[in-house]
């Protein structure tokens, strides 16, 4: 008897592996993108708090081949590479509007709530931003970073070349350092927005 329903539990779970894997073989595109996503997000958290160097060097320019300039894109891209995930599914760049560009032509880019869309951005997705007030037309986008999660009406974001948050400096200070060219370094770090904020152009 006991024998007996060893070998009945052995054909169930069995089959029920078998039925996972080819579960898993017919449906490989969104597992894989799932977790492709899963991978660039925990490649990017874990540079936070990684900064920049003198006149804005950083190892992501290195990789990238400019290695002392805004940097925000190239660490996007740097993030990609380092997960493994090919050019073909996340064009890399070092210009946002570059990289706008390049996510329309394959037909992956999606306009901000503020610019009249609906889509809501998903963990590993690239948020691009933008001064509407310079650029009305969307034609320009100036900052990008990836997309952690969206919860409650914001979105979550981890980015390069970054200084919003800086808790040792006030938002005073970091006005007039800016206006004098004297900012403290830009860094990794984690942000979050109003998903109708103006200053997000879209998603990748």
């Amino acid at each position: 008897g006991d024998l007996e329903m060893h070998g009945r539990l052995s054909r169930i779970v069995g089959a029920l592996f078998s039925a996972a894997l080819l579960l898993s073989l017919l449906c490989p595109p969104a597992g894989a993108a799932q977790g492709q996503a899963g991978q660039v997000v925990s490649v990017a958290l874990s540079q936070t708090g990684y900064t920049e160097g003198t006149d804005e060097y950083t190892k992501y320019g290195q990789w990238y081949g400019i290695s002392k300039g805004y940097w925000c894109d190239m660490f996007v891209s740097w993030c990609a590479s380092e997960a493994g995930v090919s050019r073909e599914i996340f064009p890399y760049s070092s210009s946002c509007t570059a990289h706008i560009n390049l996510f329309k032509k394959m037909g992956h880019y999606a306009v901000s709530a503020s610019r009249g869309g609906t889509y809501i951005p998903q963990q590993g997705d690239v948020i691009f931003f933008y001064d509407p007030t310079l650029s009305p037309d969307g034609a320009r986008a100036t900052h990008v970073g990836l997309v952690l999660y969206t919860e409650n009406g914001y979105v979550y974001t981890i980015e390069g070349n970054a200084l919003p948050n800086r808790l040792d400096c006030s938002p005073l200070l970091l006005s007039s350092l800016r206006e004098d060219e004297q900012e403290p370094p830009d860094y990794v770090t984690v942000n979050h927005y109003p998903l109708d904020a103006v200053q997000i152009h879209g998603y990748g």
